[in-house]
């Protein structure tokens, strides 16, 4: 994939997204102005995509390393999203101070990936 693709699947997950509270939800529901402080943090985290090496960590330990893309810059707790070329998928990955970004088990489509952290 180039780096134009990724921009234009990113452009679409931000223009198709809609939240609707799951109807089964354990406490209370985002509101409308939290969902949208959540999208502003999104938009404001996101950089040129680029390929860099992730460790594939979803089992809780450091796993082999893969080509994937970087979507934001680390925000709080050093949280980043990432996006799987193969699996067609974003995924939440922490940066370490050492080391390649690790996911974290967090796979799907960017704008819940992203509020997940």
């Amino acid at each position: 994939m180039r780096t134009d693709e990724i921009e234009s699947i990113i452009r679409r997950e931000l223009e198709e997204f809609r939240y609707e509270a799951p109807s089964e939800t354990i406490g209370v529901p985002w509101s409308s102005e939290r969902v949208e402080s959540e999208l502003a943090a999104l938009r404001a985290a996101l950089i040129q995509p680029r390929l860099a090496p992730v460790a594939i960590a979803d089992d809780g330990s450091p796993g082999p390393e893969r080509q994937l893309w970087l979507i934001t810059k680390p925000v709080e707790n050093a949280y980043l999203v990432v996006f799987d070329p193969a699996a067609h998928r974003f995924g939440l990955a922490v940066a370490g101070s050492s080391g390649p970004p690790q996911t974290v088990a967090v796979w799907g489509n960017l704008v819940s990936t992203f509020m997940a952290r």
